[in-house]
């Protein structure tokens, strides 16, 4: 890592509470993040990032998007296609810089989302169930 990205991601970590956390207080976290399902799924993007080895800055909704599996991304029963990425995170998103911007960005996109549903569903109860059944997984070919 460059060292003006480190100091970046340092900058932007330093926005938190000084409160530091072992290895061994993994199951405080997890059981904390479940009060916000919306971090476990930001924190399983993070750890695919970093299997896929992305590389920051990422410039652009494209290029994170060449990283998907079958054009969508799975955490547990929440499935996100490539067309909300385009929606949720748009160009003004870009560039990320760090982990720490992609989590922030990553978590709005997400409130976004969020929000939108809330509102279809004020003004069709149903639309929700119309967007889940036309949301799954694309099954191996």
């Amino acid at each position: 890592m460059k060292h003006s990205e480190a100091t970046a991601l340092q900058r932007w970590q330093e926005l938190g509470e000084p409160i530091r956390f072992a290895l061994k207080d993994f199951e405080i976290l997890e059981l904390t993040i479940s009060l916000i399902p919306d971090l476990r799924i930001c924190a399983l993007a993070l750890k695919e990032a970093r299997r896929v080895k992305l590389r920051y800055p990422i410039k652009s909704v494209d290029e994170l998007l060449r990283h998907l599996k079958k054009g969508q991304f799975v955490a547990g029963n929440h499935i996100i296609d490539s067309d909300e990425i385009r929606t949720y995170m748009p160009k003004e998103f870009f560039p990320v810089e760090h982990e720490g911007e992609f989590l922030s960005k990553l978590y709005a996109a997400l409130g976004r989302q969020r929000n939108e549903m809330a509102l279809l569903s004020a003004v069709d109860p149903k639309i929700v169930e119309k967007f889940v059944a036309t949301h799954k997984p694309q099954e191996d070919k």
